[in-house]
């Protein structure tokens, strides 16, 4: 199990920490030197730890960190749960499902990778999302939904209005799963077009289930007192 694991690897750090005179051990602020503290400090690691880790702790533990990475890779566990458990052995998994699907209070998207972030910086995003739809609309990467674009999102747009949350599967089993040319990392038509509108804001993530993600329009998601706030650019630059 993913404690198990962590545990053995934090004592064996711990253990080779005490060995050393710099004493590098940041669990129990023991770093003599203030830069890496106050480094390791900004991450989470030397902060106090509490026992009855709650939801709304982690909620104060990624607003801290900003975002925390999504990753699909598993071997001991799941990367983003890794990042968590470190910084409180108290932390499940559940915690996170809890916190972004039950009550709302994180956001997925694209930063330089799948991240979830806390709900709060939504409109902070409003930029990226524009120089998004920008940048995707001349980029050879997103051309394989064509001029069947338009068409596409009003399809998937239809769909979810219609259904509510779902997941790429369902769209795919309508529209077909086959990309217009061969490749790895070639998409199909109606995967070129969900991605896009997730990437651009009009659709976010309303779970996952077994890591793939169910599609809802983002204004179903996101509250309304969030999602209505409009910044300009130069404020969420500065934010």
């Amino acid at each position: 199990m993913i404690a198990a694991k962590i545990c053995k690897r934090i004592r064996f750090l711990k253990r080779n920490a005490r060995t050393r005179k710099t004493h590098l051990d940041p669990i129990h602020n023991n770093i003599t030197n203030p830069i890496p503290r106050q480094s390791m400090g900004c991450q989470g690691f030397n902060t106090e730890k509490p026992n009855n880790f709650s939801t709304a702790d982690l909620k104060q533990l990624i607003d801290r960190l900003a975002y925390v990475q999504l990753d699909s890779i598993k071997t001991v566990e799941r990367a983003h749960h890794c990042i968590l458990f470190s910084r409180n052995t108290s932390y499940t998994p559940d915690m996170l499902h809890r916190l972004a699907v039950d009550e709302r209070q994180l956001f997925e998207n694209w930063t330089h990778d799948a991240c979830t972030l806390p709900v709060e910086h939504f409109p902070l995003i409003r930029l990226r999302f524009a120089r998004e739809k920008a940048r995707l609309s001349t980029s050879r990467w997103w051309s394989g939904a064509g001029s069947k674009l338009p068409e596409l999102c009003h399809f998937v747009r239809g769909e979810i209005e219609t259904h509510g949350p779902l997941p790429m599967r369902h769209f795919t089993d309508l529209k077909g799963s086959k990309p217009n040319k061969p490749g790895m990392w070639e998409w199909s038509p109606i995967k070129t077009a969900v991605e896009s509108m997730w990437r651009t804001g009009e659709l976010a993530v309303a779970e996952r289930v077994n890591f793939n993600k169910v599609y809802d329009l983002t204004k179903n998601l996101i509250p309304d007192h969030i999602h209505d706030q409009q910044l300009a650019d130069k404020e969420a630059i500065k934010r």
